[in-house]
């Protein structure tokens, strides 16, 4: 047992060198895979400044991609980039520029690193046309639950909304 532990003991020594600077590596790479982990994402960390006046939406997001990396992804024929805005903003985060640029009732905004995708927002009215028109209940509520369906099948948010509220407790 002796002869066992003064053979470690030398083999160790022989090769103490080798250990400390493999245990050194280990040491560095680990630091090195936190500090990757510990940094934000572009998204989150990227800030940015404009000052536009009377531009429109689109040109609004051209800046944006102009002093940035980011990219936006949305079809104009269902989101109104014609719009024309003021906008100020110093050293902001694209979220916070976002929510400022498109209310939250209109337009959505999905951002994935440096990808932008801007949806709209469906709104339903009750009562809606159908109602005035004379369709019967079940085939409004069978319209709401396609239009409903289709919008979840495309991650399109849904609202549904009503002109008069009413206190339901009564009837």
């Amino acid at each position: 047992m002796k002869k066992n532990l003064n053979l470690l003991c030398l083999l160790l020594e022989q090769h103490r060198k080798k250990l400390i600077v493999m245990r050194n590596t280990v040491l560095i790479l680990l630091i090195s895979a936190f500090q990757v982990f510990a940094t934000g994402s572009y998204a989150q960390t990227k800030t940015i400044s404009l000052a536009m006046n009377d531009a429109t939406i689109r040109e609004v997001l051209y800046a944006i991609q102009n002093q940035s990396e980011f990219y936006f992804l949305y079809n104009s024929e269902l989101i109104d980039v014609a719009k024309k805005v003021d906008i100020t903003i110093e050293e902001e985060k694209v979220d916070a520029v976002l929510a400022r640029l498109f209310d939250k009732k209109e337009v959505d905004f999905l951002v994935k690193d440096r990808y932008i995708v801007l949806t709209p927002v469906i709104i339903i009215n009750l009562p809606s046309n159908d109602a005035t028109n004379g369709y019967p209940v079940s085939e409004q509520i069978s319209n709401y639950k396609q239009i409903v369906q289709a919008a979840t099948d495309m991650k399109v948010p849904v609202f549904i909304t009503t002109p008069q509220p009413r206190n339901l407790s009564e009837h």
